[in-house]
């Protein structure tokens, strides 16, 4: 009986692992070469912004760095605990960088000309 529960698992532990392989070479495979600068923005607000920004690392690391690799954090009047928050994680992480709802125009006109915005 124990000899067939461990089959069983590793057999889903096998095929985890496998639909892992199969989605990475997918990915790799599929993926159209673009341009590496792109940027990821995410709008943060009062409500969940660390939780926010965790999502869009995380979700950047889904998606592969050769795809996205910065995140484009826009303070949309956060207070002052969660905006040190958020600053420790863009400073933690390295590819956040944090921007003012106001000096978004401007970040955006002094970005390269063919930056991709997701």
């Amino acid at each position: 009986m124990f000899e067939y529960i461990m089959q069983i698992i590793t057999i889903l532990l096998a095929l985890v692992g496998l639909t892992s392989l199969i989605r990475y070479i997918a990915l790799v495979v599929l993926t159209p070469k673009i341009p590496k600068n792109q940027a990821f923005i995410v709008i943060l607000n009062d409500r969940d912004a660390e939780i926010q920004l965790r999502a869009a690392i995380e979700q950047i690391r889904w998606l592969g760095k050769h795809l996205c690799s910065t995140i484009l954090a826009v303070d949309c009047g956060l207070d002052q605990n969660t905006r040190a928050i958020c600053y420790r994680i863009a400073e933690h992480y390295g590819n956040i960088i944090m921007c003012q709802a106001e000096n978004l125009g401007s970040f955006l006109r002094s970005l390269e000309p063919n930056t991709i915005l997701r």
